[in-house]
């Protein structure tokens, strides 16, 4: 019976063993796949990145583009004087967008609240970097 017991601990702690090594591999195996999906996901967002970049340097150049933006950073601010920040080297095309924005923005509160509400741009003298 003494031998029997040696061989059932010998048994049962070579079946914990496997039991561990089964769920090491399993584990492994899950993350090896965590890691893949990962991996894809990085490689599309830098293909995104990769194609909307030529896109938005071209896109930035028109004044209608800046012209929305400034007037959705106001809506957002909701402020009478407002500091606009650019690249030195959009100053020209955002000085010639700020007149519609300011139009476009008093357009769109007084659409939407019916007050009148106005607002004064001007262009910082700390530009962003290029």
């Amino acid at each position: 019976t003494e031998q029997k017991e040696k061989i059932r601990q010998g048994y049962e702690k070579k079946v914990k063993q496997i039991d561990t090594q089964y769920a090491i591999a399993k584990s492994m195996a899950i993350n090896k796949q965590r890691l893949e999906k990962i991996k894809a996901r990085q490689e599309v967002m830098h293909k995104i990145e990769g194609d909307v970049r030529g896109k938005l340097q071209s896109e930035a150049q028109q004044a209608s583009f800046i012209t929305n933006l400034i007037v959705q950073g106001l809506l957002m601010l909701l402020e009478d004087q407002v500091t606009v920040r650019c690249r030195q080297s959009d100053v020209n095309v955002v000085k010639q967008c700020l007149p519609t924005a300011q139009a476009e923005y008093a357009k769109l509160i007084k659409a939407e609240t019916g007050a009148s509400k106005t607002t004064t741009l001007t262009i910082d003298t700390q530009f962003l970097p290029p």
